[in-house]
C-alpha cells in the first residue's frame, strides 16, 4: 500500500468498475498489505476520509500469506518484482 493514495485510487477504480457491471452486490472489504515499518498515517488518513469501500491494514510482509487459505476473492498486487530478493507469496 506504500502510502496509499495510488492504491486507494486504484482499489476505488476496480470497485466501481465491478459494480457497474453488476458483479459486486455486496459490502467489499479490501486488505491493504505492506511492510509493518510503513508509514501507515498517510493511508488512515486517506481512508477517514473516504467511505466507498471497507478496509483494514496488514503490516506483514508478502513472502509470507496475510489472509486465510480460500479467503480471497480478488487479489492485486503492485509489487516491484525487480526489487525482491524470491518469489513472494502466491495469492
Amino acid at each position: 500500500s506504500s502510502y496509499g493514495r495510488s492504491t486507494v485510487q486504484l482499489m476505488k477504480f476496480i470497485l466501481d468498475y465491478l459494480r457497474a457491471k453488476k458483479k459486486l452486490d455486496r459490502t467489499t472489504l479490501v486488505v491493504h498489505n505492506d511492510l509493518p515499518n510503513n508509514e501507515w498515517t498517510r493511508l488512515f488518513q486517506l481512508l477517514n476520509t473516504d467511505s466507498s469501500y471497507f478496509a483494514v491494514a496488514s503490516g506483514r510482509s508478502f513472502y509470507e500469506p496475510c489472509l486465510p487459505m480460500k479467503s480471497l476473492t480478488l487479489g492485486y498486487s503492485a509489487a516491484s518484482l525487480h526489487h525482491l530478493s524470491r518469489k513472494p507469496c502466491v495469492i
